[in-house]
C-alpha cells in the first residue's frame, strides 16, 4: 500500500489520481467515511456522528470504520480479472491509524508499504484550500484547521515517512515528483513500462 498523508490542500487527491491514472486504485478515506455516515442515516453532522461513536467506542470506532470501508473496496475492486499493482490510500491522519489499518487488511500482493508525506509552505495550503473549497475563511482559521490534524496526529507522520515531496504550488513539478518516485524509488516495476508506453494496460 502506499500511504498519501499530508495537511489540507497539499496535493494528496492531486497525485493521487495522478498515480492511478495507471493501474493503482484510490481510497480517499475522507470521502469514504462521509459516505459511511450518510447511509447509516444517524442523525446530526458528520463531526457529531464521529464524536458520539468515538465517545461510545473510543479511537478504535473511526479505525474500524476505515478497515471496513478498505475491505469493501478489496472485495469489489481486487478481485477483477486484471489486479491492479497496488493500493493508494489518500488522508490517514496518525500513525497509529495506518498500524492499525496494515494489522487487520492483508497486504495487498505482498508489495511493500510506504508512506508519503504531502507537504507546503502555510501561505500555498492556505490559497489552495480557499480555492478548493471555495470558501473564504482566515488565515486564524486555517491555521487552527492545521493545528486539529496535528491533535489527530498528523505530526506523527512526517518523522516516520519514507518520502517527503514539498508542494510549492508548480503542478507541473509535482506531477513530475510523484512519478518519479513511484517509478524509480518504490518496487512497481510494470508501471514504468505502462507510463513509457512500451506496454499496454490489460
Amino acid at each position: 500500500m502506499i500511504f498519501l498523508v499530508g495537511p489540507h490542500a497539499a496535493g494528496k487527491t492531486h497525485c493521487a489520481e495522478i498515480i492511478c491514472q495507471n493501474n493503482f486504485v484510490e481510497i480517499d478515506l475522507g470521502p469514504m467515511l462521509r459516505n459511511m455516515h450518510k447511509e447509516s442515516g444517524a442523525g446530526g453532522t458528520f463531526s457529531e456522528w464521529m464524536q458520539k461513536g468515538e465517545a461510545e467506542y473510543g479511537k478504535q470506532f473511526s479505525d474500524d470504520l476505515v478497515v471496513k470501508g478498505i475491505e469493501s473496496i478489496y472485495e469489489t475492486v481486487l478481485t477483477k480479472e486484471h489486479y491492479p499493482s497496488d493500493v493508494v490510500i489518500v488522508g490517514s491522519r496518525s500513525l497509529q491509524g495506518i498500524e492499525y489499518i496494515l494489522k487487520e487488511v492483508p497486504n495487498y500482493r505482498d508489495t511493500k508499504n510506504t508512506i508519503i508525506f504531502m507537504d507546503a509552505p502555510f501561505d500555498t495550503l492556505f490559497e489552495r484550500y480557499k480555492q478548493r473549497e471555495k470558501m473564504d475563511i482566515s488565515k486564524e482559521e486555517f491555521y487552527a484547521l492545521l493545528e486539529r490534524d496535528d491533535e489527530l496526529g498528523l505530526n506523527s507522520l512526517k518523522p516516520v515517512a519514507d518520502y517527503t515531496i514539498t508542494n510549492d504550488g508548480d503542478e507541473n513539478v509535482l506531477d513530475r515528483e510523484i512519478k518519479e518516485l513511484v517509478l524509480y524509488k518504490l518496487h512497481y516495476p510494470e508501471l514504468r513500462e505502462i507510463w513509457e508506453g512500451k506496454v499496454k494496460m490489460r
